[in-house]
């Protein structure tokens, strides 16, 4: 809005504002009445209102210092309950030996029709074994298969 009002269309600007004076008016509210953990003067309760209306009102024009700080607001934040794809897939798997197996030369299947390398490594293919975690020696002298899921 402070660099390209005279370039938006007048309902974009519109728009802007309306969020712009928003945040700027909740965060009249927050701050309402006493003093912050700085002893930065908050201002009381009919204090903040009046400022909140001057906010609100679309026929105050926003100034160069509000529009300043509604930039400056962190937009990012982290979804407390977003659980990355790879999770989910290792949670899907439930560390059942057979059903990684299937995954992994699914995916040995699905990079060799995607990608159609040229070259592999000798020996490579994609009905290798697939080792779930590391090889221990039994007490029978076998390797066990050590699930690390």
């Amino acid at each position: 809005l402070a660099r390209w009002r005279c370039t938006m269309p007048e309902d974009k600007i519109e728009s802007h504002e309306k969020v712009v004076r928003g945040y700027l008016a909740g965060i009249v509210n927050a701050k309402c009445c006493g003093e912050n953990e700085d002893g930065d003067k908050i201002m009381m309760k009919d204090e903040a209102q009046e400022h909140k209306k001057r906010i609100l009102d679309r026929s105050v024009p926003l100034t160069k210092q509000q529009l300043q700080k509604a930039c400056s607001v962190n937009y990012r934040v982290k979804n407390p309950h977003y659980i990355s794809g790879s999770e989910l897939v290792v949670r899907s798997l439930s560390g059942d030996a057979k059903k990684i197996e299937n995954f992994v030369v699914d995916w040995r299947k699905h990079f060799i029709e995607t990608v159609n390398p040229k070259f592999m490594p000798v020996g490579w293919c994609v009905d290798n074994p697939v080792v779930c975690g590391r090889q221990d020696e039994g007490k029978s002298g076998e390797a066990e298969c050590v699930k690390q899921w």
